[in-house]
């Protein structure tokens, strides 16, 4: 079971109610029913915990079985590594050589 800690990033488990699905034209089935990032705001119990949605007022209370960790997302840039970019900064493409 995962252990979530106050301040950490989540997504949360919402069901997509009979209205939404309409209002895209969508089975209910089909809609995506997790939402965040959502940031963990206390402890209620072993595994409850107050979520807040960010950017938002909006306050949730979820059991772990419905919280997942955000993804991390991690840009790794080649940086400008010698052999690469010409003189213009394009990138070098040796099939054409």
């Amino acid at each position: 079971m995962p252990k979530y800690k106050v301040k950490d990033q989540v997504l949360f488990h919402v069901a997509p109610g009979q209205n939404q699905a309409k209002a895209r034209n969508r089975r209910a089935k089909h809609m995506l029913r997790f939402r965040g990032p959502a940031t963990v705001l206390k402890k209620l119990s072993d595994t409850t915990f107050e979520l807040r949605v960010n950017k938002s007022r909006r306050v949730f209370q979820r059991s772990v079985v419905n919280m997942r960790p955000f993804p991390a997302r991690y840009l790794k840039h080649p940086g400008l590594q010698e052999g690469w970019f010409d003189v213009k900064g394009n990138l070098f493409d040796d099939s054409y050589r």
